[in-house]
């Protein structure tokens, strides 16, 4: 164990998740899913190109992310504390933390908020070395092993010096373990004021099997999101719905990133991860400066739409 990791987990968000009255022990579930995050993250920090590919799935989130910090450290805390079990009590599944309403947007962000201040005070290079005689377990290399054409595509994105690049396929079929749990999206309905389902949830509800199906029909050529966000804070789920798509020869797209199997594009400016669903058919007009072909794939989504 690294002190410094310890002493975020049990004197600062510790205590802050006590002022929402949890009980101990949903605390501590929260706090052991923020602590193997983190500690994997620091594991491979020193592996620039593994540790962009890991902190390209906080980006569109993070980038906008107050205190100022650099992109690395906030993005730090989307992957590895935003995008934990801290989600549940956010959400409509409040109540499986044995709490009786959700945490507000703006509690949230104080958590946000306080981690990047500490964070961006460690040095990670220094506390990378701190874990090279320990064993831990090294959460994310697990779930990347798992979906290989998805973690190609995810370092060749976070990687590349340009808008868009072409590289050889990866022709590895694994098998996905898809878990339905056939309830219909409470987030699909947008409105200012919707509750969105647990994001850190590994099953898949009615609306995104529907969309997987006709993939796999070949009805549909693209799994299109807002952000990576909006899909899912799960990151497993994430790299299996990403290789599910490229698997099958797809387009897996957000607002601001194009994934396939032999190509991916990116967005230079990001923009921002949308929290209700409002502004997506705005953000899909936007492609002023985008490759040619990721543009294209954003006109045909709007036109899609109209």
């Amino acid at each position: 164990m690294i002190e410094e990791i310890e002493y975020y987990l049990n004197e600062i968000l510790y205590k802050q998740l006590e002022e929402f009255k949890i009980k101990e022990k949903y605390i501590n579930e929260i706090i052991e899913s923020v602590r193997i995050r983190i500690y994997s993250i620091i594991k491979n920090w020193n592996d620039v190109k593994y540790r962009k590919a890991l902190l390209l799935v906080g980006e569109e989130e993070g980038m906008f992310y107050e205190p100022n910090a650099s992109k690395d450290i906030k993005c730090f805390v989307v992957v590895s504390i935003r995008n934990s079990k801290i989600e549940t009590i956010g959400s409509q599944n409040y109540a499986t933390m044995g709490m009786e309403k959700h945490i507000e947007d703006f509690e949230m962000k104080e958590i946000t908020k306080t981690a990047i201040k500490y964070f961006k005070g460690q040095k990670f290079e220094d506390l990378n070395n701190k874990l090279r005689n320990q064993h831990i377990e090294d959460f994310y290399k697990k779930i990347t092993d798992r979906y290989p054409i998805a973690w190609n595509a995810m370092l060749k994105l976070s990687n590349m010096k340009s808008k868009e690049l072409t590289f050889d396929k990866i022709e590895d079929i694994v098998n996905l373990d898809i878990i339905e749990n056939g309830k219909k999206s409470k987030s699909s309905i947008i409105n200012e004021k919707a509750i969105v389902e647990d994001g850190i949830s590994e099953t898949y509800n009615n609306d995104l099997m529907q969309i997987l199906n006709l993939i796999e029909q070949n009805k549909l050529d693209l799994f299109f999101t807002d952000s990576f966000k909006l899909l899912t804070r799960n990151f497993e789920k994430l790299l299996k719905t990403i290789e599910f798509v490229l698997q099958r020869d797809k387009i897996f797209v957000t607002c601001n990133f194009m994934l396939t199997n032999g190509y991916v594009a990116k967005r230079t400016e990001l923009l921002k991860a949308t929290h209700t669903g409002l502004d997506i058919k705005n953000k899909v007009k936007i492609v002023k400066g985008l490759p040619k072909t990721y543009a294209n794939v954003l006109r045909a989504i709007d036109q899609g739409d109209e």
